[in-house]
């Protein structure tokens, strides 16, 4: 015996199919707002290889080393300035990532 269904259910599903289409309405402007934003802020962001560095800099023990001896491992170059003052905010987690 197939269940019907009433004429109540029928009038308060319509309203549930409505308020979860605009949510997705909703859901689908979102992540296009989203992905929009990140794609325009990454729009200028350098693509490819790092150029080559060569020469000497300073170590965190104010150690002159030559970037040759780290071919072939990870390195992470860090440039800044005194006057600038969201280098010197960063300052803290660059040498704790040194330390690491």
């Amino acid at each position: 015996m197939a269940r019907r269904l009433s004429r109540r259910h029928e009038v308060v599903s319509m309203p549930q199919v409505r308020r979860v289409a605009g949510w997705l309405a909703q859901l689908a402007l979102f992540l296009v707002i989203l992905f929009g934003i990140q794609a325009w802020m990454t729009r200028d962001a350098p693509r490819g290889p790092a150029p080559e560095l060569s020469g000497k800099l300073l170590n965190a023990d104010q150690r002159m080393v030559d970037l040759a001896d780290y071919r072939g491992k990870p390195l992470l170059v860090h440039f800044w300035a005194t006057w600038c003052p969201v280098c010197k905010f960063s300052h803290g987690a660059v040498e704790s990532v040194s330390r690491d």
